[in-house]
């Protein structure tokens, strides 16, 4: 088992090392979205929000088709993906005579983003694991969740405008990882046990 373990650990630092070298070219990039999503300084988020919500209605007022909607977005992938190790390279240097010189704590705030989209991919990597041992070893209870997923998803958009759920999408998982590290998160989580035992007592009586 210790064994299974450390090989897990040591292909975890070969990724980390491969995913910081492959992204070093967009690190100034990185910083500044890292400072956006963990609310720095803190009236950030209101900024957010309010280009996020300007994007969207621009969006509902111009209705674009589908394809002219995913090339526009390929088109601004494709610009930020060129224009982003230029910029990283004017702002950022190595020397030490340097006026934006890349000094320690850039160097720290840019592995603890690489550590971040790290875990993205190992929780996507895990749930999809998890789905398929639990499509082969059950596959009643597979076929149960699945569907229900599914009709529920199907419900929700039935209720709910596309667009207007697409964008309640996104302003959740932009703001998140700067509720989690502020303790807002917690604090909402920590209250649920206390609200379920509220509701129990409500019913009771």
């Amino acid at each position: 088992m210790d064994g299974a373990r450390k090989e897990i650990v040591q292909d975890d630092e070969k990724d980390f090392k491969t995913l910081k070298d492959g992204l070093k070219s967009h690190r100034a990039l990185l910083l500044l979205l890292n400072k956006v999503i963990e609310w720095e300084p803190i009236h950030i988020p209101a900024a957010v929000i309010g280009i996020i919500t300007l994007l969207f209605a621009l969006i509902w007022y111009i209705e674009p088709s589908i394809l002219t909607l995913f090339s526009l977005l390929g088109l601004v992938v494709t610009v930020v993906d060129f224009v982003s190790p230029i910029l990283s390279n004017q702002f950022y240097s190595m020397e030490s005579g340097s006026k934006t010189q890349w000094n320690e704590r850039d160097e720290t705030q840019y592995e603890k983003t690489c550590s971040r989209l790290l875990n993205c991919r190992n929780h996507f990597r895990d749930s999809f694991k998890f789905i398929s041992s639990l499509k082969r070893e059950k596959p009643q209870i597979y076929m149960l969740m699945v569907v229900g997923v599914l009709i529920l998803l199907a419900w929700i958009g039935s209720l709910i405008d596309n667009l207007l759920l697409l964008y309640l999408i996104v302003i959740f998982a932009v703001l998140v990882p700067g509720l989690r590290k502020h303790g807002i998160l917690q604090k909402i989580t920590s209250k649920i046990p206390d609200f379920k035992s509220k509701l129990q007592k409500t019913k009771t009586n």
